[in-house]
């Protein structure tokens, strides 16, 4: 699992306000004091604004700056008729599989488009019924791909779609946020019919380890800032959600969405961002539902034991926030009960056949299988807000289990696998100059990191109890993220002093530089 690295990571936000006083952040309890700080030092919400903004999606992000006449023109009958005409003219099924995708692309970007100029909803609505026409195309297209990502010209367009599902995941996502309860609802039923283009192509044209490294680089690709990685956990796990259990693109998500939260939880508590928490996860874009439930699987991962009561804490207000606006009604209830019982239950047999011996899956199996009675009983009730919050911390307890138990019966490749990490980031390390002098923080984890892997290589080796392995297979792991973490900041740190310096230099200097 090599780390596709970006050098321009994240730059260290620098906490100069706190944040706006929103409904959510007045309702927190005293002791946290997010609502006093927040009158007190930012009433403007700037800074929570501004964590917001760097999560939007941009027509960069797109590919296109100018997507041209857009659906409410009345001439864009001439740019439909110019794509009919290349799509008559396109019969390679490869071709047109990227011809669809490409045509999708644009009327993300006129919806992009459109979300700035024209708040109307009925004009939004009118493009994501445009893109969805395309994207029955696209989804016919991809269905006819007979080779495998073996060929390189698959595996080139595979990445394509990877990387703009993605995107238009997120794009959507802001978008539910101008239309009324209709409209949302027709926009989750396109997100769905988008993700579940993704898992199914995938899962059909990719073998694990390649789906896995397409997944990654995907990920390093998308745009945000400090909140990136909870969203595209989010995004992911709502991804995972259109494939079923035991299929390859489910069992390939889980890992990452792990990563993704473990990073998330670095960020969090490095850049002390407990009193903007509250604001920016009830502002930033999406829909409660899936923030509840990404946050539930947050709490299974975070270790930080503060972090881990406030996000308890936010999330028990999301879930009321939702209540009283009814974004979570019966359906959204029942649909979260059937995913947890099949969460669950997939659990219990693949423990079952196992064999395995674990107090701490099995502790996991029992508190998803508490939380699931609950949740059926709260239904029955005709309680579904409640129903859902059970159903969430049910499925999120089992997908848990399910990473931790896959992950070790595959223990050997983890290794490897972590072990290429740390040699990959001991090299970047090392061609930028750092060393033990100059980065002793970095370098003291690195040693760290490897006496965590010679730990875990034993414990494997001595094929001990699968407690033991498991906890230590996710210390190093969280080990791992953190080097890597630390090292982007020190490379974001060099690449700052190296332009500062040429900045300073005569203009003839730079010039001839050059």
């Amino acid at each position: 699992m090599p780390i596709q690295f970006i050098r321009k990571f994240a730059a260290k936000t620098m906490l100069v306000g706190l944040i706006l006083a929103s409904p959510l952040a007045l309702s927190l309890p005293n002791g946290l004091a997010f609502a006093q700080e927040a009158t007190n030092q930012d009433n403007g919400g700037s800074l929570v604004k501004k964590f917001v903004a760097a999560e939007l999606v941009t027509a960069e992000d797109l590919g296109i700056e100018n997507p041209g006449i857009l659906t409410p023109n009345p001439f864009y009958f001439v740019k439909n008729f110019r794509r009919s005409t290349l799509r008559t003219l396109t019969f390679n099924p490869l071709k047109r599989a990227d011809f669809e995708l490409e045509v999708l692309n644009e009327k993300a970007a006129e919806i992009k488009l459109l979300l700035e100029l024209n708040p109307k909803s009925e004009s939004l609505e009118f493009a994501a019924a445009n893109y969805q026409f395309t994207l029955d195309r696209m989804k016919t297209a991809f269905s006819n791909l007979k080779d495998s990502s073996s060929n390189a010209a698959v595996n080139q367009l595979l990445d394509k779609l990877t990387n703009r599902a993605l995107t238009h995941l997120r794009l959507f996502d802001e978008l539910k946020g101008r239309l009324d309860l209709a409209g949302k609802e027709k926009v989750d039923s396109l997100q769905s019919k988008l993700a579940g283009v993704l898992a199914d192509t995938l899962e059909r044209l990719d073998n694990r380890e390649k789906l896995v490294l397409r997944l990654e680089r995907a990920i390093e690709a998308q745009s945000g800032g400090l909140f990136k990685e909870l969203r595209l956990a989010e995004i992911l796990s709502f991804a995972e959600e259109q494939s079923e259990f035991g299929f390859l693109f489910k069992e390939a998500v889980l890992p990452l969405e792990e990563n993704l939260l473990l990073t998330a939880q670095l960020k969090f508590t490095s850049e002390k961002i407990d009193s903007v928490l509250p604001a920016v996860l009830e502002l930033l874009p999406g829909d409660s539902s899936r923030r509840i439930k990404t946050l539930d699987l947050a709490r299974e991962y975070f270790s930080d034991s503060d972090l881990r009561n406030d996000i308890g804490q936010i999330r028990q207000l999301l879930l009321d926030l939702a209540a009283r606006s009814r974004d979570i009604g019966k359906p959204a209830a029942e649909t979260a009960v059937r995913a947890a019982a099949e969460a669950t239950g997939y659990l219990k047999n693949a423990l079952t056949d196992s064999g395995l011996r674990s107090n701490s899956l099995n502790t996991l199996l029992s508190r998803a299988e508490f939380n699931l009675k609950q949740a059926e009983e709260s239904l029955r009730g005709g309680q579904p807000v409640s129903a859902f919050g059970q159903a969430s911390i049910a499925s999120a307890a089992a997908k848990n289990a399910l990473n931790q138990l896959s992950q070790y019966q595959n223990v050997e490749k983890a290794i490897k696998d972590l072990k290429a990490d740390y040699d990959e980031l001991m090299d970047l390390a090392s061609g930028n100059g750092l060393d033990g002098d100059n980065a002793p923080e970095l370098f003291a984890l690195f040693g760290k990191l490897e006496k965590s892997l010679v730990k875990l290589a034993d414990l494997a080796v001595k094929d001990s109890k699968p407690d033991q392995t498991m906890a230590a297979l996710r210390e190093t792991k969280t080990i791992l993220l953190e080097a890597k973490y630390l090292l982007g900041n020190l490379l974001q740190q060099l690449e700052e002093e190296a332009v500062a310096k040429r900045s300073a230099k005569p203009l003839i200097e730079r010039v001839l530089q050059k």
